[in-house]
């Protein structure tokens, strides 16, 4: 229970941190010698029209994602949730690679989509430390 309370939480911060004014940044060139950067939220549709799209698909697997662990399905349900998890981590990182978006923002929510990761693949009813490590 602790688990899935510590996973909601973490998606929930991931979310939130989504949601900042600064999360995406964006290159703008006035000249081939000046440029400048604006920061955007996650779902701004500033950069749906600029063609990354990645931003969006991190946000909306997170929201699945909170939907599969906080509602009580089938045990399937966290490979499921593991796979989407992986799939956001992977949207964050082509984003940053395709379009140089980096900030500590997105950092910040790589991180807490990598935490969620650990929580849902560790085996239940052990203490964290002690899941993976063999015996």
């Amino acid at each position: 229970m602790k688990q899935k309370i510590g996973s909601i939480i973490c998606i929930l911060l991931s979310i939130a941190a989504m949601v900042l004014p600064n999360g995406v940044p964006m290159v703008f060139a006035a000249s081939p010698t000046q440029t400048a950067t604006e920061y955007y939220s996650y779902f701004s549709p500033i950069l749906f029209g600029y063609g990354n799209y990645f931003p969006i698909i991190t946000f909306l697997l997170s929201i699945i994602i909170l939907f599969l662990i906080a509602l009580p399905f089938k045990k399937g349900c966290s490979k499921i949730s593991a796979t989407l998890l992986m799939l956001a981590a992977a949207s964050s990182i082509l984003s940053w690679l395709l379009f140089q978006t980096f900030s500590f923002v997105g950092l910040l929510v790589l991180i807490l989509h990598g935490v969620t990761l650990i929580m849902t693949l560790a085996p239940k009813g052990q203490p964290i430390s002690r899941r993976f490590v063999r015996r």
